[in-house]
């Protein structure tokens, strides 16, 4: 228990973390919420009927987080989120490989370890 209390931070630190990281999944991976106002494209007539046909015009500025509402269930929806993901999953691995390669710069910076540096 002694051990518990004195993680607390990381534990609320972690479980902060795992609640962003959801938010972010949902957002960019799964079923996008409307929670940062209505999405920026509107039907061209009130019933919406021909949305998947026609298609979508622009009413309002750019959606400010994740991927826009509309694209769920629009006709183009399973292209564009497989080309999104794909590119976000190599962006994300870049950046992962590149911050290893300068903590363990650093790291061998620190422990005075000039040949870990070359």
């Amino acid at each position: 228990m002694e051990m518990t209390f004195g993680g607390r931070y990381i534990i609320m630190m972690m479980a902060l973390f795992s609640i962003y990281t959801g938010f972010i999944y949902n957002e960019f991976f799964s079923v996008p919420f409307e929670i940062f106002g209505q999405s920026a494209y509107g039907c061209h007539d009130p019933s919406c009927r021909d949305a998947t046909i026609t298609g979508l015009i622009k009413v309002r500025d750019a959606y400010p987080f994740g991927v826009d509402p509309k694209w769920h269930g629009s006709r183009s929806e399973l292209p564009f989120l497989n080309s999104l993901k794909m590119k976000m999953s190599i962006l994300l691995g870049v950046a992962q490989m590149n911050l290893g390669i300068i903590l363990s710069y650093f790291n061998a910076k620190f422990f005075q370890n000039n040949v870990n540096v070359w």
